[in-house]
């Protein structure tokens, strides 16, 4: 055994049978190698160090990710990859060992090569190794920026590793893992649902890259449009909510439009902050046309920069600076609505006439609460969902006929019942309800109003009723891809999976950048009709992506076992089980909304093959 500490980041050592060379990030067992990334070699080092000690998770998240704020799930997924990595018994471990509430206990033998019987060995080892890593092909920093673009901002420290030495990388792989936590820590811990296009857009760490089913640009017969996040240019980054707020409404208003093809928030906003190319940003979504701005706010003055450019010549069709005051919002909206219309010749029908002259609130006091309340609502945290409903409540009170506050106060209890935040879930839904109703009786032309009735329906076992709503708000804007995605889980949960996967194929077309929840929903319709192999491969795209979805990587250990990959799916749920996650049938059948038991228990029975407890 080695001294506590004496362990060089550059020294080669053995772990057990095992050669490990931390410089080359692989590790080495007769004919066997594997690449580590460079954050696992990083724990195992830590571990290292302190051969049959515990150490805390603080302790090696310190020293790991040193400077860094990183989520629970993180120092787990390490440690489940070097596992898999050494073939270490889940039943008897015999490399790594949790040692509950505490940490982890590096627990095989470590030690030095031997240098009088296998220095030429370990050598060649080396050297073999390292000139692997050295013949990688380099990624330059432009080209890493555009890869890091299409996909979203999560490029997964294997995929980086694999392409940049080691020694090269350590700049860019700091910059890109506090990007990735950055956006993880803000992924719900549980969803089965979409974040609606007219009101909520979901960051999703994980999950913007375009997938082999929809890898190839979309061919429109109607102009194809991106409205990409402006710019907060304002001296206090607290206004940020105000132009976020401002292109998530634009993006509502064109959506009204059923000549123009509109990319949903959820997707647009993966490019929040990011220099890219437009011609690459538009090949990427799919799109003819990009808009893209800027605000600058103090106190009620305002400032706005907006542009319309046509990324296949990367011509500006016309730019604009509007100078005006606060209550000036909707004028400018107004403007950069006509000046859309006009330039795509864009002939409007006289009910989208109608619907875009229609403002959402008489009192610009109750919108900029509103979308204050916007921005919390988005974080979907219990913190975020309490305090966007204060926002909300203070729009409604300024304006009671604000119908997208009403609806956006239903979203957020429907959030409150499937997180299970309230233990009185029949009161919870009872107001998720009351507020899609209100909102409905206000303003039944928004498509995004049916939207959130039809997920409170889901949640209330109302398939048939969500089924009414979803194809109301496709009837309202036949391109709101998240409606398609509301139909098709409501399907899904009636029992009617192939239909389901009819319509959800359809949001997968219409927003061919979807976010991972899409790609989850249709795994579980494709697992509800027995087509594991397709299903495996979706829920693994999204874990690629992000790998702290509980959702994607449940379903995965159910559809493992029912391939008989049993080793597999015991990996899925050790990992589940290592981030703090629920493994008990008991608290996952609470969650499952199927109409017929029979679909049910097909899951729950997966599950114990997999290792589920009861």
């Amino acid at each position: 055994m080695i001294c506590k500490n004496t362990l060089q980041i550059n020294t080669p050592f053995y772990v057990d049978k095992w050669l490990i060379d931390p410089l080359s990030n692989r590790i080495k067992c007769d004919n066997k190698e594997t690449k580590l990334e460079p954050k696992v070699m990083a724990v195992l080092l830590c571990l290292a160090k302190n051969p049959g000690e515990v150490i805390q998770r603080e302790q090696i998240e310190e020293t790991a990710w040193a400077g860094m704020v990183v989520g629970y799930g993180s120092l787990a997924s390490a440690i489940i990859k070097l596992r898999k990595a050494f073939g270490d018994d889940s039943k008897k471990r015999r490399y790594i060992e949790t040692v509950s509430k505490k940490g982890y206990r590096l627990i095989a033998d470590i030690h030095f090569p031997d240098e009088n019987n296998a220095e030429s060995e370990i050598e060649e080892a080396i050297n073999e190794t390292r000139n692997e890593s050295r013949h990688n092909e380099p990624l330059d920093s432009a080209r890493f920026t555009e890869q890091k673009t299409k996909q979203a901002l999560i490029i997964s420290p294997a995929e980086h590793a694999e392409k940049v030495p080691y020694e090269k990388t350590a700049h860019l792989e700091k910059h890109t893992e506090t990007k990735k936590i950055y956006l993880l820590l803000f992924l719900p811990v549980l969803i089965l649902t979409l974040a609606s296009a007219g009101y909520i857009y979901l960051p999703d760490t994980n999950n913007r890259k375009t997938d082999t089913n929809t890898n190839h640009k979309m061919i429109h017969e109607t102009p194809a449009i991106a409205v990409l996040p402006f710019r907060n240019l304002s001296i206090d980054p607290e206004q940020e909510y105000y132009s976020d707020g401002l292109t998530a409404d634009l993006i509502t208003e064109l959506a009204k439009l059923s000549k123009l093809s509109v990319v949903a928030r959820n997707t647009v906003f993966a490019y929040k902050d990011l220099n890219v190319d437009l011609k690459s940003a538009g090949e990427s979504l799919g799109v003819n046309y990009i808009v893209e701005g800027s605000v600058r706010r103090l106190n009620d003055k305002l400032r706005i920069t907006a542009r319309l450019i046509d990324v296949n010549n990367n011509f500006t069709l016309w730019a604009e600076r509007y100078d005006g005051k606060h209550e000036d919002i909707f004028d400018f909206q107004d403007k950069v609505i006509k000046k859309i219309v006009s330039s795509l010749e864009i002939t409007l029908t006289d009910s989208e006439r109608s619907r875009l002259s229609n403002k959402y609130s008489a009192s610009i006091e109750a919108y900029d609460e509103f979308l204050q309340g916007w921005q919390s609502l988005w974080l979907q945290s219990q913190e975020g969902v309490k305090l966007s409903r204060e926002h909300f409540f203070h729009a409604i009170t300024l304006d009671d006929k604000f119908a997208r506050a009403y609806a956006n106060l239903s979203f957020s209890y429907y959030l409150d019942a499937l997180n299970g935040w309230d233990t009185d879930s029949e009161h919870i839904l009872h107001k998720a309800h009351f507020y899609a109703d209100k909102a409905i009786a206000l303003d039944y032309s928004l498509p995004q109003v049916h939207f959130t009735k039809g997920m409170a329906y889901i949640m209330s076992g109302q398939y048939q009723q969500a089924i009414e709503e979803a194809e109301i708000a496709l009837d309202l804007n036949p391109n709101f891809a998240d409606a398609y995605g509301l139909l098709a889980s409501a399907l899904n949960f009636a029992g009617q999976s192939a239909q389901a996967e009819v319509e959800m194929l359809k949001a997968m077309r219409i927003n061919p950048a979807h976010p991972g929840v899409y790609k989850v929903i249709y795994g579980e319709i494709l697992f509800n009709q027995s087509k594991y192999t397709q299903a495996i491969e979706n829920f693994e795209l999204v874990l690629d992506r992000n790998p702290e979805y509980v959702e994607a990587r449940r379903w995965l250990a159910a559809a493992l076992a029912c391939e008989n990959r049993i080793d597999e799916a015991s990996w899925q749920v050790e990992m589940l089980s290592a981030s703090g996650s629920d493994i008990s049938i008991q608290r996952v059948e609470k969650s499952l909304l199927f109409k017929d038991p029979a679909h049910t228990n097909h899951f729950t029975t997966a599950l114990r093959k997999a290792g589920f407890e009861p």
